[in-house]
């Protein structure tokens, strides 16, 4: 019908999907124990992550997030309908998304300096973020304002001759931790697992997320302001609705009034 969008994965993305599960069954989850090993020695577990890297892209695995992937870089270029349920599965494991170099923040620093980035700085920056070279951060937490709301944020940038100044403290700096990510995927896994009597760890870290992305208080405003946006653009259209359902307020308010004289009269004073 027109104006529904439809969400059927297409056949290439539904083999991708296949691969990617395969990848994540056969390599991946054997892997845990590895890099739970060395994470808890306090040991960023490279002799785990990079071997999984190069089998990833081996498989045409890699760079999945971007659309505006060019022909002469590295990965497979996808929608973002395309690119959502490999996303989630992926989610199944929270690292498990910088095997495939679509891990957070990369992903959408890269997304900016795909967009934006001059030839220097695609060659110091970019180029190295698509082999997996390297890992980005991204800094928006501030330690004075509700920092998950952008309008807030204090930090300053302006120009100074032939550079730009910053200006501004920042802490809580994502990327830190590799565990930011895919939570459809964690949230499909956690339901799996409840059905299974099992669930602590998964669920308090979804709601540490409701801190890391911000308060749920925000996100709610944030959709009422976009509700009430609507509703004021709207008008009184859904008046003709209202007085369908419910008696015209005048009409109801006298028989209100004529009943409780009937029922039950005032006692003088």
């Amino acid at each position: 019908e027109p104006g529904n969008m439809d969400f059927e994965l297409s056949p290439a993305t539904l083999e991708l999907r296949t691969r990617l599960d395969r990848f994540m069954q056969e390599l991946v989850l054997p892997s845990l124990p590895d890099r739970h090993r060395w994470a808890d020695a306090g040991v960023y577990p490279l002799d785990v992550i990079e071997p999984l890297k190069a089998q990833a892209r081996t498989f045409g695995l890699w760079n999945l997030f971007l659309p505006g992937l060019r022909d002469e870089q590295p990965g497979t270029r996808l929608s973002h309908l395309d690119y959502a349920p490999l996303a989630e599965a992926m989610g199944r494991v929270p690292w498990a998304a910088e095997v495939f170099n679509c891990n957070a923040p990369d992903s959408g620093n890269i997304e900016l300096l795909q967009l934006f980035a001059n030839d220097a700085q695609r060659a110091r920056w970019l180029a190295p973020l698509l082999r997996g070279e390297i890992r980005s951060c991204f800094a928006m937490s501030e330690p004075d304002v509700g920092s998950s709301d952008p309008t807030q944020l204090q930090t300053r940038i302006a120009a100074d001759g032939d550079t730009l100044v910053i200006n501004g403290r920042k802490w809580f700096i994502t990327g830190a931790a590799p565990e930011l990510q895919r939570s459809i995927g964690q949230c499909e896994l956690a339901l799996e697992l409840m059905c299974e009597r099992a669930l602590a760890r998964l669920w308090s870290w979804g709601r540490a997320l409701h801190l890391l992305d911000g308060p749920d208080e925000v996100h709610l405003r944030s959709i009422a302001r976009a509700e009430l946006g609507r509703a004021k653009a709207r008008g009184a259209a859904s008046a003709p609705h209202l007085r369908h359902w419910m008696p015209a307020p005048l009409e109801a308010a006298a028989e209100a009034l004529s009943s409780r004289r009937t029922t039950a009269p005032l006692a003088p004073r």
